[in-house]
């Protein structure tokens, strides 16, 4: 007969899961966007992006270093970009940059196939910033 575990071995366990699972949600190779876009279906066709505001990486920031930032958003009926909010916690002055010019896109809304209907897509996007190049000096 196995052993009853104690809910001190259950609350263990789960933390140990919890550990694990975070480290390959932060060390993986190629992360995957989360939450992932939905492929398309036959009963309704994506937004397409009509203006793409691109973010500018933040002055001021101490160390220059590459940061990857994922926002999540919600393209409105009306084709505007509702809810941009960054996703796995970047610094402050990263999240603020790309939402910002998150919130600026304009998009030709999905669409429900049957009747043309507008409707609200949640999306995800990815952005690589890179540190300014330095001044060249002569």
């Amino acid at each position: 007969m196995p052993a009853k575990l104690q809910p001190a071995h259950h609350l263990a366990t789960l933390i140990a899961i919890g550990i694990v699972a975070g480290a390959s949600l932060l060390f993986a190779a190629e992360p995957v966007p989360f939450p992932a876009l939905p492929a398309p279906d036959a009963d309704h066709r994506a937004p397409t992006l009509l203006q793409r505001i691109e973010p500018t990486y933040p002055a001021g920031v101490d160390e220059p270093t590459e940061r990857r930032v994922y926002v999540a958003f919600l393209v409105a009926a009306d084709g505007t970009v509702r809810s941009a909010s960054a996703m796995f916690g970047p610094p402050a002055p990263f999240a603020e940059a790309a939402v910002q010019a998150v919130n600026q896109w304009k998009f030709e809304p999905g669409r429900l196939v049957a009747g043309n209907r507008p409707i609200r897509t949640q999306m995800t996007v990815e952005f690589w910033f890179k540190p300014p190049s330095p001044p060249k000096t002569r």
